[in-house]
C-alpha cells in the first residue's frame, strides 16, 4: 500500500508541475490479482491467475469559468511495464493545459486524425458490431458484410488472446476452448465474427474461442483487440495538410448505431484540436461528416 501511495503522489506532483495547471484532480495507483477456475460438463478442467497494475492522474488547468480538466492513465499485467508516474502526471497536465482558451472554428472540410485514446473507443464499437450474438440476433449493421470492405485497405485489426503480457490474454476461453490469433479486418475487409459455441452453432460455424464469462452464461467477446499502426505516425499526418483536426476525446455514451437494413449511422460528440500547418492553435467545436464503406460518421458539438 505504501508503494502504491508513493506512486500516486509522484504522478500527482508531476501533473502539478506543468505550467498552467492550477490544481490536481487526483491520482490513483492500484493492483489486483484474479483468475478463473473452470470445469465443464464435457470434461474440461483448467485454471489460471493474472495480475493487474494501474496508474492514473487527473489535472485541472485555468481558473474560474475557464477551467479545464484532463487525465492520463496506464494499465498493465506487469508493474514494470507501466509508464512512469512522472510521464503519466506530465501528460495529464499537458492535456489539461491544451484545452484552455477554446474558440469556435469556421465550418469547412478538414482531414480528421484520431488520437489513440479515441481510436480505442471506435474499434471497441466495431467489436460490438461483429459479436456473434449480435449477428445471430440480426441486430448488427455489419451482419451482411463478411468478406466485404468495411475500412480503408490500409486498416488491419487483430485479436490475439495469446499475446505475451496482454491485458486480456488467457490460455482458454470461458468454455475451455483455446483461442488463437485472428485477423478481424485485413486490407480493410471484414474476416470473422467473435464466436462462442452457442452462437457458432446458431450461425452454422465453429467457435473461435472467444467465449467470456461474467455473472451468467458465456457470451462471445474480444480479447486483445488491436488496431495495428500504419506507415505514418499521427504527428507526421498532422504535418501533411494545412487543415486537419485531431480528435482527442469523444463521448462514447452518445454513440448511436442505426440502419439495420443498410449503412450504419454513427452519431457522436467530439472535442477536437484544430491544427494549422501541423501546429496546434486552438480547441473548439464543429460539425463534421464523413462517409466510409457501409458506415456514415456524423458529429455535432
Amino acid at each position: 500500500a505504501k508503494e502504491l501511495t508513493e506512486t500516486a503522489l509522484a504522478a500527482e506532483d508531476a501533473a502539478r508541475g506543468v505550467a498552467g495547471v492550477t490544481n490536481s484532480g487526483g491520482a490513483s495507483a492500484g493492483w489486483s490479482l484474479g483468475g478463473l477456475v473452470l470445469a465443464t460438463s464435457d470434461g474440461f478442467q483448467g485454471a489460471y491467475l493474472v495480475s493487474r497494475f494501474g496508474l492514473s492522474a487527473s489535472a485541472i488547468a485555468g481558473t474560474g469559468t475557464g477551467m479545464e480538466r484532463d487525465y492520463d492513465f496506464d494499465n498493465k499485467v506487469y508493474r514494470g511495464d507501466l509508464n512512469s508516474p512522472a510521464a503519466i502526471g506530465r501528460s495529464a497536465g499537458e492535456r489539461a493545459v491544451r484545452r484552455l482558451n477554446p474558440r469556435k472554428v469556421p465550418s469547412g472540410r478538414a482531414t480528421v486524425v484520431y488520437d489513440p485514446r479515441v481510436s480505442v473507443g471506435l474499434v471497441g464499437h466495431l467489436a460490438g458490431a461483429i459479436n456473434g450474438a449480435s449477428i445471430a440476433r440480426k441486430t448488427s449493421f455489419l451482419r451482411d458484410r463478411m468478406g466485404q470492405p468495411v475500412f480503408s485497405p490500409a486498416i488491419r485489426i487483430t485479436d490475439d488472446p495469446t499475446r505475451p503480457r496482454g491485458m486480456a490474454s488467457r490460455p482458454f476461453d470461458g468454455e475451455g476452448v483455446a483461442g488463437g490469433p485472428l485477423d478481424v479486418v485485413s486490407g480493410g475487409v471484414l474476416q470473422t465474427w467473435f464466436l462462442d459455441s452457442a452462437t457458432a452453432r446458431e450461425l452454422g460455424l465453429q467457435t473461435n474461442g472467444r467465449a467470456a464469462r461474467g455473472g451468467g452464461n458465456p457470451s462471445p467477446g474480444a480479447t486483445n483487440l488491436t488496431l495495428l499502426p500504419g506507415e505514418q505516425s499521427p504527428e507526421f499526418k498532422l504535418q501533411l495538410s494545412a487543415t486537419r483536426m485531431q480528435f482527442r476525446t469523444l463521448r462514447l455514451a452518445d454513440f448511436q448505431i442505426a440502419g439495420a437494413a443498410g449503412p450504419g449511422n454513427i452519431s457522436v460528440d467530439r472535442l477536437h484540436f484544430p491544427f494549422a500547418g501541423g501546429t496546434l492553435y486552438a480547441t473548439g467545436s464543429a460539425k463534421q461528416q464523413s462517409q466510409a464503406p457501409g458506415v456514415a460518421l456524423s458529429t455535432s458539438l
